[in-house]
C-alpha cells in the first residue's frame, strides 16, 4: 500500500479516496464486491459513453469462417454500431453485413458495452485492434487501405535483408545501388 501511495493512490482507511478490495482470483473471494465498486466508482465519477455517435470499440477476437468469411467479435464501447455502417476495423476495412449478440441472435444495433460478432470486413482483423463506424463506405476504404499500406511499409521496413517482393521497392529507394548475386546452374543456357 506504500508503494501505491507513490502514485497518490491512498486507500480510503488511510483517508484516501481510492477504494481498496481484497480478493482472490483462485479462492473467487470478494469478486462481487469489486464489481460493486467498479459500478459504485463509475457512477460516482459519472463515466457515460454516447450512444447516439459512431459506433466505437475493440476487437475481441477474430478468425476466418470457411462459409463467413472474416469475423470479428467487438466490443462496442462508444456509439452505436449497426448492420450497414461501413467500418474500419485495425487495417481492415468493409460494410457490417451481419451482426449476432453473445447468444447468436441476429440484432440491428450495438449499443455501448455490447460485445458482438460481425461479418463483412475485407480481411481478418487482430485481437485487440480499435474499431471505427463511418458515414460512407468510401471514406471507410481510404482510411483502411492507407491503414493497410503503412502497415506494409512498416513490415517491409523491419526485414533487413533483401527478397524478391521488396528488391525493386530498396533500389527506387537508392538505398541499394548494386545486387552481389552468385548464380549457379547445370549449363550456360540456364545462365
Amino acid at each position: 500500500t506504500e508503494q501505491l501511495s507513490k502514485y497518490n493512490l491512498i486507500p480510503e482507511d488511510w483517508g484516501g479516496d481510492t477504494i481498496f478490495v481484497k480478493i482472490s482470483a483462485k479462492f473467487g473471494k470478494n469478486l462481487d464486491e469489486l464489481l460493486d465498486m467498479i459500478l459504485l466508482q463509475a457512477e460516482m465519477m459519472e463515466l457515460k459513453a454516447n450512444p447516439k455517435q459512431h459506433g466505437a470499440g475493440s476487437v475481441v477476437e477474430a478468425s476466418l469462417s470457411r462459409g463467413r468469411g472474416p469475423v470479428a467479435t467487438l466490443l462496442v464501447q462508444q456509439g452505436t454500431l449497426h448492420v450497414g455502417d461501413p467500418i474500419v476495423v485495425g487495417n481492415t476495412f468493409g460494410r457490417v453485413r451481419t451482426m449476432n449478440n453473445e447468444n447468436g441472435k441476429a440484432i440491428n444495433a450495438a449499443t455501448p458495452s455490447t460485445p458482438v460478432e460481425i461479418t463483412g470486413l475485407n480481411d481478418v482483423p487482430q485481437a485487440g485492434d480499435r474499431f471505427l463506424g463511418y458515414d460512407d463506405e468510401k471514406t471507410a476504404r481510404a482510411v483502411g487501405e492507407e491503414r493497410a499500406k503503412r502497415a506494409l511499409s512498416a513490415e517491409r521496413a523491419k526485414t533487413s535483408h533483401v527478397t524478391l517482393d521488396n528488391l525493386f521497392a530498396t533500389m527506387k529507394k537508392g538505398k541499394m545501388k548494386t545486387l552481389p548475386l552468385i548464380i549457379k546452374a547445370d549449363v550456360q543456357g540456364s545462365v
